[in-house]
């Protein structure tokens, strides 16, 4: 008996290395790190192109995005609390892909919709429907946790006065 859960366990392993990958799944839901009465401002800003997280340092970083266009629309402080109350409310995935014997670099990447809230000390959240960058002067934390695009643009049209077919750059 030892002796085929082994051969079995030796078999797994080498079909396992034989394709190198692994996929792991996960689900989160986004928690805003401050409380709704910190925050001084929601807006929104719908990005026509691909703006790189901080990680690669290319020329259309996410810390660009302030600098090259202006937001879209912005919320009334009375919309917060329900707007966060939404937004921890949408289901954000992963999927890992373990490469063995490959180093895997995250690849940041905010589209479409994004939202940036900013709170009163002066730390900021970005989030988009594929990306998340929680700000804190020289310290960040970046995340690729996916939202279906479809759900998170109708989150953001049921709070936001715009849709894609009209918002501007």
């Amino acid at each position: 008996m030892f002796r085929k859960i082994t051969a079995l366990f030796v078999a797994f392993l080498l079909i396992f290395s034989l394709s190198g990958c692994m996929f792991i799944p996960s689900w989160k839901k986004i928690d805003v790190r401050y409380d709704t009465s910190e925050i001084v401002s929601v807006e929104l800003y719908h990005l026509t192109g691909s703006y790189d997280g901080r990680f690669y340092g290319l020329e259309e970083d996410i810390d660009q995005m302030e600098e090259e266009l202006d937001p879209i629309d912005a919320l009334d402080a009375e919309q917060y609390e329900e707007f966060v109350k939404d937004l921890e409310g949408l289901t954000f995935t992963d999927h890992f892909f373990v490469i063995l014997g490959a180093a895997m670099d995250p690849s940041y990447s905010y589209h479409g919709y994004t939202v940036k809230i900013t709170y009163r000390n002066g730390d900021y959240d970005i989030i988009s429907c594929s990306s998340q960058l929680y700000d804190k002067a020289e310290n960040y934390d970046e995340n690729i946790w996916n939202c279906d695009e479809e759900k998170w643009n109708n989150f953001i049209e049921s709070y936001f006065s715009v849709d894609i077919s009209t918002s501007a750059e």
